[in-house]
């Protein structure tokens, strides 16, 4: 029995391929996650921000807008009344100067008249009652001058440099208009790096959100990490067990089969045996049914003799004692013939005893083999009462044979007195010619039980070869059996090898191939056994 071993292969175990799926599909979580900060860091930075701006820059100016046209109507209703106009300036410097807005209060309201006489600056009071018209900013721009054309149009907006306390100079927003009534202009403006300040605490604020998003999505992404390994291994782990339950039973299961194939194809090689000894005795059986026809053959010939021989005894008993002398050569021949028919007799009882034996032998096989020798075991009792029904016709021809013989010998010894008892001779070879009559009868149903006896061992040799065929078709189907369960066993190593990974151990494909049969035990066709003579 050879083994050889096939090589193993490295795989991937089950729970591994069942922790990739979900850690392939989180890493395209983050990557998309990762896609969609950077999108949102792209957007924020070119169109959030600049947009924030645009829109924070738009609420300053409609602040200062506003603040400046309720103020101007509030100092057109106070001032209205006024005589005179330093009462009238007194009015606006007093409702003016206490008012600051914006965190750093750097927010005021500022008065100018159409010659560009500065009427109040809170933050800076020295230059109140002088004329800045022509004054420019670090730029160039006479922006006194522009503040007072955008306020006789009825309001406007003016962009220009001016100091702002603590900070030097700064760009700056500013809104004037006409106070109603008046010379005057009024105006207010918002320095820009406030507007900055605001802008930086806003994307400050989104910065700060965004990073809580991060985190949170960071914490998501571990929480459905740890809950995801969790459940693969669970799954892994109950669908690993209920497998390696599987794997155990078709382990157990091939084994059986191996083992059963083992046994199936043992019982086969031992029934081919025994149909080979079954055709070896057979052939003998055939030689001796040979034999057994020859002999029924002469029997047959020899009775015919007897009767003529008898005929011409009682011809020759008219004749006289001439005759008697051939009439005792013929009586000692008739003699040595019962003797010989005697020998045949016992040999016939002898084959029909061995046949009786060999009938029972093969009802005990028959039995043995069970409902496949059903039909067999029928053939055999046939056989067997064949061969009682030959032991019982050679017994009584054995009898009458001795009895012949005694009637020969006494026709021997009367022959000497044959002239005065020829009458008596005739009467006696009439008698043995009846015998002889009946020997040739036993002779013709000897021959038809020989018959019969072959069409019993034709039907021994079919069943003989069926089992032979059947004992190889088993044999056959054992190696069969045996492929399949090294078929299931390559089948347990792959689940086992896909459940645990790493390298599965060595499958054998061990054959469990019946030992050859021997030569003998190949039972020859009908064709090539003698045949039986049948007379």
């Amino acid at each position: 029995m050879s083994r050889a071993a096939r090589s193993p292969a490295r795989t991937t175990s089950l729970r591994l391929k069942l922790l990739l799926l979900p850690l392939l599909c989180l890493l395209g979580l983050i990557v998309l996650q990762v896609s969609n900060l950077y999108t949102n860091r792209q957007v924020s930075t070119k169109v959030i921000e600049p947009s924030f701006a645009k829109q924070t820059m738009a609420g300053h100016a409609n602040l200062l807008q506003v603040a400046v046209e309720i103020e101007a109507a509030t100092l057109a209703s106070q001032i209205r009344t006024l005589p005179t106009r330093e009462e009238q300036i007194a009015a606006i410097i007093a409702e003016t100067d206490p008012i600051r807005f914006f965190a750093d209060r750097s927010g005021y309201f500022f008065v100018y008249d159409f010659s560009g006489t500065r009427i109040n600056v809170p933050v800076n009071k020295a230059g109140n009652g002088k004329n800045f018209l022509a004054i420019q900013d670090s730029k160039g721009t006479r922006f006194v001058e522009e503040l007072i054309n955008q306020g006789r149009k009825g309001g406007g907006f003016t962009r220009y440099f001016f100091e702002k306390e603590g900070h030097g100079i700064q760009p700056k927003l500013a809104y004037s208009t006409l106070i109603p009534g008046t010379d005057f202009i009024i105006g207010t403006g918002v320095y820009i790096d406030n507007v900055e300040a605001e802008l930086a605490l806003l994307n400050a604020e989104v910065t700060r959100r965004s990073r809580d998003y991060l985190l949170l999505t960071i914490g998501l992404f571990a929480a459905i990490l740890v809950v995801t390994v969790a459940v693969s291994i669970w799954i892994s782990e109950t669908t690993g067990r209920s497998i390696r339950a599987v794997i155990t039973d078709l382990s157990a299961g091939s084994d059986q089969i191996t083992a059963a194939a083992g046994q199936v194809s043992t019982s086969s090689q031992s029934l081919a045996s025994g149909s080979g000894v079954q055709a070896a005795s057979l052939e003998e059986t055939s030689a001796s049914l040979v034999e057994m026809s020859s002999m029924t053959r002469r029997n047959s010939d020899n009775a015919t003799k007897a009767t003529s021989l008898a005929r011409t005894a009682r011809e020759a008993a008219d004749a006289g004692a001439a005759d008697m002398q051939l009439m005792g050569r013929a009586m000692a021949d008739i003699k040595g013939s019962s003797d010989d028919i005697a020998k045949i007799i016992k040999t016939i009882d002898e084959i029909a005893f061995q046949t009786n034996i060999l009938a029972l032998n093969a009802a005990v096989e028959a039995a043995r083999a069970g409902e496949a020798g059903a039909g067999f075991a029928v053939v055999a009792e046939e056989v067997r009462a064949l061969a009682q029904r030959a032991a019982s016709a050679s017994r009584e021809t054995s009898a009458k044979i001795e009895a012949a013989i005694s009637k020969t010998t006494q026709g021997v010894a009367i022959s000497d007195q044959v002239n005065a008892r020829l009458s008596v001779i005739v009467s006696q070879v009439r008698e043995v010619d009846a015998l002889i009559h009946e020997v040739a009868a036993a002779s013709r149903e000897q021959n038809q039980g020989v018959g019969q006896i072959n069409a019993a061992v034709s039907e021994m040799d079919r069943v003989v070869q069926s089992n032979a065929a059947s004992a190889e078709e088993s044999a056959a189907a054992a190696e069969e059996l045996n492929a399949q369960a090294l078929s299931v066993n390559e089948i347990v190593t792959n689940l086992r090898r896909l459940v645990d990974g790493g390298r599965a151990p060595a499958v054998a494909t061990d054959s469990f191939a019946p030992p050859p049969a021997p030569p003998s035990t190949r039972p020859r066709s009908a064709a090539n056994r003698p045949q039986p003579v049948l007379a």
